[in-house]
């Protein structure tokens, strides 16, 4: 069966994402991996007692979203972003600094008395700074502040989006027992008030997102408002690289050694291409490394066809299944990933996958299916921990929600790495983890891919495929006068379009005239990215086009690509 295709609107971002029975797995906005600090740190770890870190604990206003600081219960902090999965926990380096070494970022906490008043989040030079505020608070993002103040909600409205969210879980979410568990705390919730305060779209969406995962315990189920800002990296931090369908590079270094950095896995119909490419150039290489720390994750049939380059050619391995609830029932389907034919073969050869904390869902998959499999060895951090494929529910009054339909499970394990992470054959952090692999192959230890390589042999292409831009020009037009040509779309996009079609026009209404259209380069989850050029502003646009030649998916973002 072939997965179905549909597109939601999610913090001005509409994006194309996969639903059961074949899920891209939280293509909706699943974590986004940031980019991997390149050299390791030297600074000495320390203890922070538990009293300290409770003063940091709560909400503050970050970057136009909220963040909330919470304490693990082996005494570590973690930072969750609204509507997105906990971070890893933080290393602290005193007592108010704490580092997250894979993605690069370092938190302070600032202010005296009881709790912490603010928080700065630095990255690579850029500082951003965020205040402590009350639990419900009200936040007004980046995007509102560009299209008008998102409409209050009433008690009418947060009536019908925790219904809609209640019926969500129950009828989708892949545990059911757990899914009755959480809608009836949200109903009860509204029931006895604790939601009437809570008119901002952003504040509200935050509140129903910590009363779900306080129960569900799910990094892929979130609850987020199509008012606030897109799921991106932490503040502060910069874009993944460029990548064309998922692969960034591909090289061959000394020693005969292949190596190829994967950061996604958008459907096959995009990521076959590429991968073919890649790995064809490194043919004959006597060792690989796949470096897998800035994967987020995607659909498991691309999972699976990276891992056949990995196992004998000939008969089918079986190598992952996804077990997808029957919605409205309490009954399941299995569907089995199995190997596939590949254009060339590494079975045999040492292969090393480099992980770190914020490798995430399917990337999880790949490093998980590489041990059970027993093809190759993990080098880095223990992953994020999210198994649970996804998939999107609109809410109404501009909220929406990813409710996991299935789970995975490994057919050598029997269970998956959810809540666990995939812990690595050689742990060392995210940083050092492709020097580790070149010193297991007998090679000199370089810290960087650009400084190793010999040859590289893939890059993305530079050029945009046929279609995308006559595809960008219509659907932008067509969102900023209010007529999109549906026809030109597929029906699952054209509906989702319609239901976003006033969140849209928010949006475009102060931009303007467009006056130009600029080609960025491919996208992460196949198509293309552009910069549209308005007399009010920019957009960042993202186009895929369907087989038959009709416009499958979009993301559209305020901004330049990769800002």
């Amino acid at each position: 069966m072939k997965p179905d295709r549909t597109a939601l609107l999610f913090g001005s971002l509409l994006v194309l994402t996969a639903v059961p029975p074949l899920s891209a797995e939280a293509q909706t906005g699943s974590a986004q991996p940031t980019p991997v600090n390149p050299a390791p740190s030297a600074e000495t770890s320390v203890s922070v007692p538990r009293k300290v870190l409770e003063r940091y604990v709560g909400n503050y206003e970050l970057n136009g979203t909220v963040a909330t600081v919470s304490v693990t219960d082996d005494g570590r902090l973690t930072v969750r972003l609204a509507g997105q999965p906990a971070g890893p926990p933080l290393r602290a380096v005193s007592a108010n600094e704490f580092v997250a070494d894979a993605a690069g970022v370092r938190l302070f906490f600032e202010g005296d008395g009881p709790k912490a008043t603010g928080i700065r989040s630095q990255y690579r030079g850029s500082e951003v700074v965020g205040t402590r505020i009350a639990d419900g608070a009200a936040v007004a993002s980046p995007v509102q502040s560009r299209s008008g103040a998102a409409p209050a909600l009433g008690a009418g409205d947060r009536k019908e989006v925790v219904t809609a969210l209640a019926n969500a879980l129950r009828q989708r979410y892949i545990f059911p027992d757990v899914g009755e568990h959480a809608a009836s705390r949200l109903e009860a919730a509204l029931a006895t008030g604790e939601y009437d305060n809570l008119s901002d779209p952003l504040s509200f969406a935050a509140r129903l997102d910590a009363d779900v995962n306080a129960i569900a315990h799910d990094k892929h189920l979130r609850v987020a408002s199509m008012s606030g800002p897109p799921p991106g990296p932490p503040p502060g931090a910069m874009g993944l690289p460029n990548a064309d369908a998922g692969v960034v590079r591909a090289d061959r270094l000394a020693g005969d050694v292949g190596y190829v950095e994967v950061i996604g896995f958008p459907p096959m119909a995009a990521f076959k291409p590429a991968i073919d490419r890649a790995m064809t150039g490194l043919k004959g290489s006597k060792a690989l490394i796949i470096d897998d720390r800035r994967n987020g994750g995607g659909d498991p049939a691309s999972v699976s066809y990276l891992g056949s380059f990995l196992v004998p050619p000939g008969k089918p391995v079986h190598i992952n299944d996804i077990v997808k609830r029957v919605a409205n029932t309490t009954n399941f389907e299995r569907t089995s990933m199995m190997s596939s034919p590949t254009p060339v073969n590494f079975a045999g050869v040492p292969v090393y996958v480099l992980t770190s904390a914020m490798t995430f869902s399917g990337g999880e998959e790949f490093a998980y299916d590489v041990q059970a499999l027993k093809v190759g060895k993990v080098v880095g951090e223990v992953t994020g921990g999210g198994a649970n494929p996804t998939g999107p529910v609109i809410l109404g009054n501009g909220l929406m929600a990813a409710i996991p339909w299935g789970r995975s499970e490994n057919p050598v394990t029997k269970t998956n790495w959810e809540g666990r992470g995939v812990k690595p054959d050689v742990p060392v952090p995210a940083a050092e983890a492709f020097k580790t692999a070149l010193e297991r192959l007998g090679q000199p230890a370089v810290a960087e891919i650009a400084a190793a390589s010999k040859q590289q042999v893939f890059a993305p292409r530079t050029t945009p495929l046929p279609g995308t831009e006559t595809a960008a020009r219509t659907l932008l037009a067509g969102l900023s006068s209010g007529t999109p040509d549906y026809a030109a779309m597929s029906p699952d996009f054209a509906e989702v379009t319609r239901q976003q079609l006033p969140q849209l026009q928010n949006l475009f209404r102060p931009l303007g005239e467009m006056k130009g259209l600029q080609f960025i380069g491919p996208g992460l989850g196949g198509g293309d990215q552009y910069e549209a050029s308005f007399a009010g502003g920019t957009l960042a646009v993202g186009i895929l086009i369907a087989p038959d030649g009709k416009l499958a998916g979009a993301m559209i973002r305020p901004g330049a690509p990769g800002g």
